[in-house]
């Protein structure tokens, strides 16, 4: 059964928000101002979820996304929207959901660089086809191009659909080195049976998984570079997705620190963060609960000649250290947040300065309303790592009330 609804608002996953017969309805790849017609895909008791039939007006804003599979395809929300409209939906999505805890003068201008071909990592999912998964499902899409990695990454994809059978392979993960040029290639599969030699003129190491890891050729390994730094990329390590982007999340975060300062990286992952600052700062010491991240955080302090940083294999929630002694503290939790014990660890020490790198509103509004027991926001910079998506990455900085 079709409806005629008329949108009057997005939700945080950039939905669009109607009502039909008093019940709020939301409605993918809708505009604000936009009336369609939808086919109620579910019905629950406070709301239901629809699906665009057809359009009766469109939104100024609405652009044809350049990816024909978007609304198929589950890997991004939002190109529909030309990318200043999505710019300002995620700054509006930051002062809506922060505006019970933080002052709307506080929370700057959306930090950002460009939106196509920007991921330096990607998984795809193989079902006789590759691509992702649809929406909502488990069904695979099979994926010609992504637009959200590069040309490179698209003709390795490309060459492993000519030249092998699928039926054997389950999951290809891609990572690349955007400024070394180098590419990683994983495959996980039941049996290694056929050649990859195809790729060697493309692929700098190759890994199979068939319950056990093989590297059929290369070091296991690649490296980027983000401006005078240099970073080993091991296959399942955490490296931002978004190689530009980060450097520019980096800044944001490296412009409020004060130089000679000793700083405290907890959650640091393979130490991208705390090596880019090194050079402002009198030391580091960061702290991760992996090993193979803490491996690859020393490896990179090697590659990097660097005297003042330091990294310690410790889960944070329970990490004992006294942190007043340390001028500032970054934290870049999942996206599950702080843990307990680092709350209360940090309501206790009361720290000068506290640096939240967020990947989640939600836990980062949950955190910031305990935190302000003690600390105070000084502000929170919404930065764009994920174009084409509702998700939106935020540096708050909290200084000690």
């Amino acid at each position: 059964m079709e409806e005629k609804v008329k949108i009057y608002a997005l939700d945080s996953k950039g939905r669009g928000i109607a009502r039909l017969q008093g019940k709020v309805i939301f409605v993918n790849n809708a505009l604000i101002d936009e009336t369609v017609y939808v086919h109620i895909l579910k019905e629950k008791s406070k709301y239901s979820v629809g699906k665009v039939i057809s359009y009766v007006e469109k939104s100024k804003e609405r652009i044809q996304p350049i990816c024909p599979l978007f609304g198929i395809c589950g890997g991004c929300d939002i190109m529909h929207m030309s990318y200043q409209r999505q710019l300002q939906f995620k700054e509006e999505k930051v002062k809506k959901e922060l505006k019970n805890i933080v002052d709307s003068s506080l929370i700057k201008p959306i930090v950002y660089d460009e939106n196509l071909y920007y991921r330096n990592k990607v998984i795809f999912k193989v079902d006789e086809k590759i691509g992702f998964y649809e929406k909502e499902s488990h069904k695979v899409v099979s994926v010609p191009t992504c637009f959200l990695i590069s040309k490179k990454m698209n003709e390795v994809l490309k060459q492993i659909r000519e030249h092998v059978s699928l039926s054997f392979l389950e999951e290809i993960m891609i990572r690349e080195g955007k400024y070394t040029q180098e590419i990683l290639v994983y495959v996980k599969g039941k049996k290694q049976n056929s050649d990859f030699s195809f790729l060697k003129n493309l692929v700098t190491t190759f890994l199979f998984d068939d319950g056990q890891i093989h590297i059929l050729w290369g070091n296991g390994f690649i490296h980027e570079n983000l401006e005078q730094y240099t970073y080993k990329i091991s296959p399942f390590s955490f490296f931002q997705v978004n190689t530009d982007g980060a450097i520019q999340l980096y800044h944001v975060v490296k412009k409020c620190i004060e130089k000679e300062e000793e700083v405290l990286d907890l959650y640091c992952g393979t130490g991208s963060i705390g090596i880019f600052i090194s050079d402002k700062i009198k030391s580091l010491y960061g702290v991760e609960i992996s090993k193979s991240a803490v491996e690859d955080a020393l490896e990179n302090v090697r590659i990097n000649h660097l005297q003042n940083a330091h990294f310690s294999c410790l889960d944070t929630s329970l990490f004992h250290e006294k942190l007043s002694r340390f001028s500032t503290i970054i934290v870049d939790p999942p996206r599950s947040g702080l843990d307990q014990h680092t709350k209360e660890h940090l309501l206790q020490e009361k720290v000068n300065k506290v640096i939240y790198v967020s990947c989640d509103l939600m836990t980062l509004k949950r955190d910031l309303e305990v935190l302000l027991k003690q600390y105070k926001i000084e502000s929170v910079t919404p930065v764009d790592m994920f174009p084409n998506t509702y998700h939106v990455e935020c540096v708050c900085i909290l200084k000690l009330r």
